[in-house]
């Protein structure tokens, strides 16, 4: 995607901007990239995105379903739409609603997949938000999850940017996994730059 919006909120402006700041940029993208590897070639009917915040993933997610349902609590996506357009995407191809991940506005077993990045980790008790993810979902479907990891290195990067980790993040990566783990059945992990020092992680699980 490319960095301009027009007719967007300052939200949307500031989002994409960390995409591309010296200082962020290459941490966001490589989020996206962990992610899109638990994808990998699949071609799949419809996929829910959970948080579409700025709706620089959207692209990419079309390659891998023919429609892409985007839900946040925005009340305007004019700046993502204009984002969509100027990159030439089918807008019929996308539809963009205003939700909650705990009451999702769509009927049970609706998605192949659904996308989730950096949003459990907003939650103390993520299980909530798991299992109105789980009923959305078909029954071979699969969600898709990223979310930061809380160690003393992100712990420091946050807090040279002027954040405490823990009050914007109160659970951490051990709490989410465990999470998951009660909720649903975790297929695979990828975790970014290593298992051994992690920064950010990708879960499969259905």
């Amino acid at each position: 995607m490319q960095q301009a919006i027009d007719n967007g909120s300052p939200e949307d402006y500031h989002l994409v901007q960390l995409y591309y700041s010296w200082y962020a940029g290459w941490f966001y993208r490589q989020r996206l990239h962990i992610v899109n590897a638990l994808l990998g070639k699949a071609k799949l009917g419809r996929i829910l995105e959970i948080g579409v915040g700025s709706g620089i993933f959207l692209k990419n997610l079309l390659l891998h379903a023919e429609t892409v349902t985007g839900v946040d609590i925005h009340h305007s996506y004019k700046g993502v739409q204009a984002m969509l357009r100027q990159e030439n995407v089918d807008l019929n191809r996308v539809e963009l609603r205003t939700g909650s991940i705990f009451d999702i506005p769509s009927p049970d077993s609706s998605f192949d997949a659904v996308v989730c990045i950096s949003v459990l980790e907003h939650f103390e008790d993520p299980r909530p938000a798991l299992r109105e993810m789980k009923r959305v979902l078909k029954p071979e479907g699969f969600l898709a999850l990223g979310f930061p990891a809380r160690t003393s290195l992100t712990n420091s990067l946050f807090q040279a940017l002027g954040y405490h980790a823990q009050d914007i993040h109160p659970s951490s990566h051990s709490t989410i996994l465990a999470a998951i783990n009660d909720t649903l059945k975790i297929e695979m992990i990828r975790y970014f730059p290593l298992k051994l020092f992690p920064m950010y992680i990708a879960c499969k699980a259905r």
